[in-house]
């Protein structure tokens, strides 16, 4: 089974395309530069002409709750004392009260 494709013809192939390839290239990145800032031009503009979704927005901030003061906790936090409890407690004699405070 031999195959219609030898290693010549192969290298033949490369080699005109690389001559193409090598003569037009200045062409040829002008033109991929060229598209490439075509596409981001349309892009951004798909972008920028595309209609606010305003029924969306409207929607969630309607739903949005707002923070509200809980003054039942407040109050029931107050109510336990927390604020007027004085601590009793003593350190043992000859200790120090702050080792970091040195």
């Amino acid at each position: 089974m031999k195959s219609g494709l030898s290693l010549g013809a192969l290298a033949s192939a490369f080699r005109s395309f690389g001559r193409f390839f090598f003569e037009h290239n200045r062409m040829i990145y002008f033109v991929l530069f060229l598209s490439a800032v075509i596409g981001a031009i349309a892009g951004l503009n798909l972008i920028l002409y595309q209609p606010s979704d305003e029924a969306y927005r409207t929607e969630k901030q309607n739903s949005a709750q707002s923070a509200r003061f809980d003054t039942d906790t407040i109050e029931k936090i107050q109510q336990l004392n927390a604020n007027q409890q004085t601590n009793t407690d003593e350190p043992p004699a000859g200790t120090r009260s702050n080792p970091f405070g040195e």
